[in-house]
């Protein structure tokens, strides 16, 4: 084994982690293994606590595995835990990721039982370990909140494992601790269990009393009387003071998702705030201050007069008022006119692409740089750009306000820059959509004089709510302007054509409505 490992390239993480698992193939075997697992610990580039990083095929990020110890729990090898741990693995060891999974806490959640046992034995385990609060995704990008604060007795409990449960409680000292210990929404191992077990059997309807109780609610039972007995309580009284209706129990599932969604939208939110925050000083310190900026002007909180194009008339309110004829609304709610000149319109263009490049092509200087794909450059915001978005607020709130009477007020949080290009990735795959906003905001920066396509269409909304509008109910073209803007209401549905020849640029703004709580966290948008 070890002349073989020599002889392969030089920290290559899918050889490294092959040769992983065959040595703990062979650990399962009757030749032991041993030799195989050792040249691999002191050869790997991580080592025995190491993490195992695996290559994706380039679209994602590399694939994290953990430690050497946590991916024999994942893969459920009993051998070669006790291996590791024999030479000195990490038991407490945590995964980077927001899920921070330990040997401890998924075993105990996946049912490893014989994994478990190991982990139990293993000398300095923190057995009072608990969960971190993060959200995954499932497919089609549905997300899941998973809870906080619960310790691995608890996750045995809520995934059914009942001789995992068992496992957990056998040492007295360490049940102790585990009982004791409340998630963080102050259930009790306890009161979970039977609120478990409640979510497992029938509901109250007429007729469901009769029902068999199924295998997953006898052992649902089973677990609820193992805690009891641990926990020195009468099972029968246990019961009645703690079992609920099935129908209460889930309700209060379904409170506790709502609320550790609530939790996750405003810690993540405190967090991007502390990043932004740390963004700005550095676009301050080392972009502005440093003199890197090509068009200083566009950084003013008001476009200069010379600068606009708005048609004379637009913004003169009062009775018998006109519109300009230049001012157009194609399809209802949807409106087009001249903005700003071509020559400011390309400051903001360059301005925009030379702090993109400065970025990318300046690492040491922390600018912040928000890239979601190759034609779209986001968060303009967070890079300093703010005065622009002030700049567009302080023309188009009277526009909403003329135009859009019944939206009120609005205020502009979000910018990004969009670019398009036959080359492009995303051009064949434009999607009709609505955008998370209010309001928007769409300026023409840039158009190549060979452009064709990279039109927008607008769809009459169809009867059924959450269906996507057919081409048949395409109700307008919009062609591109430089210096044009286009207002429209977030939920209009619309989509980028695909570009034929040429390049085109947008600003691209989203306002939300002042005075209305966020619908997401609640706080005020005032």
């Amino acid at each position: 084994c070890s002349a073989h490992a020599m002889e392969l390239p030089e920290h290559h993480p899918v050889e490294w982690f092959s040769r992983l698992l065959e040595a703990f193939d062979a650990l399962s075997g009757e030749g032991g293994g041993q030799e195989a697992l050792e040249a691999w610990i002191a050869e790997s580039p991580g080592g025995l606590d190491g993490d195992v990083v695996v290559p994706t095929d380039g679209r994602g990020a590399p694939d994290n595995r953990g430690s050497p110890l946590l991916v024999a729990c994942e893969l459920d090898m009993p051998c070669a835990v006790r291996a590791l741990l024999s030479r000195g693995a990490d038991v407490n060891y945590r995964h980077p990721a927001p899920h921070a999974n330990c040997p401890l806490l998924r075993c105990a959640e996946a049912g490893l039982d014989e994994c478990l046992g190991a982990v139990l034995e293993a000398e300095g385990l923190d057995a009072g370990v608990v969960t971190h609060e993060y959200k995954l995704v499932l497919g089609q990008n549905i997300p899941q909140y998973e809870a906080g604060g619960r310790t691995a007795l608890l996750l045995a409990i809520e995934s059914n494992r009942l001789q995992a449960v068992k496992l957990l409680l056998q040492d007295t000292s360490r049940a102790a601790v585990l009982l004791a210990a409340q998630d963080s929404f102050g259930r009790s191992p306890l009161a979970a269990a039977f609120e478990h077990a409640a979510m497992k059997g029938p509901s109250s309807a007429a007729g469901a009393e009769g029902a068999a109780p199924g295998a997953a609610l006898e052992t649902a039972i089973s677990i609820a009387r193992v805690v009891c007995d641990f926990a020195a309580r009468d099972f029968e009284e246990a019961c009645r003071e703690l079992m609920p209706k099935k129908e209460v129990a889930v309700a209060g599932w379904r409170a506790r998702n709502v609320e550790l969604r609530r939790r996750f939208l405003a810690t993540s939110h405190a967090q991007r705030e502390v990043a932004v925050q740390e963004g700005l000083l550095a676009v301050a310190e080392r972009y502005s201050s440093a003199g890197l900026r090509l068009h200083p002007e566009v950084y003013m909180p008001e476009f200069p007069g010379d600068a606009l194009r708005l048609p004379e008339g637009l913004l003169a309110t009062g009775p018998g008022t006109e519109a300009p004829p230049s001012l157009l609304e194609p399809v209802p709610g949807v409106f087009h006119f001249p903005f700003l000149t071509k020559d400011f319109c390309s400051m903001i263009f360059e301005e925009l692409e030379h702090y993109e490049s400065t970025a990318r092509d300046r690492p040491d200087l922390g600018l912040p740089l928000r890239i979601r794909h190759d034609g779209n450059f986001g968060s303009l915001q967070d890079c300093g750009f703010e005065p622009v978005l002030r700049a567009v607020e302080a023309v188009f709130c009277p526009l909403v306000r003329r135009l859009m009477p019944e939206k009120g007020e609005c205020h502009v949080y979000h910018a990004f820059l969009t670019r398009n290009w036959p080359e492009r990735e995303e051009n064949a795959t434009f999607k009709t959509h609505c955008d998370k906003s209010d309001l928007t905001f769409n300026i023409c920066l840039q158009a190549s004089d060979d452009l064709a396509g990279s039109t927008v269409g607008f769809y009459t909304s169809p009867s059924e709510d959450g269906v996507v509008p057919t081409e048949a109910l395409r109700s307008h073209t919009l062609i591109h302007e430089v210096g044009h803007a286009v207002m429209h209401d977030g939920s209009a549905w619309h989509k980028t054509d695909s570009i034929i020849q040429g390049t085109r640029a947008s600003l691209i703004l989203w306002a939300r409505l002042t005075g209305v709580p966020c619908p997401a966290c609640g706080a005020s948008t005032e």
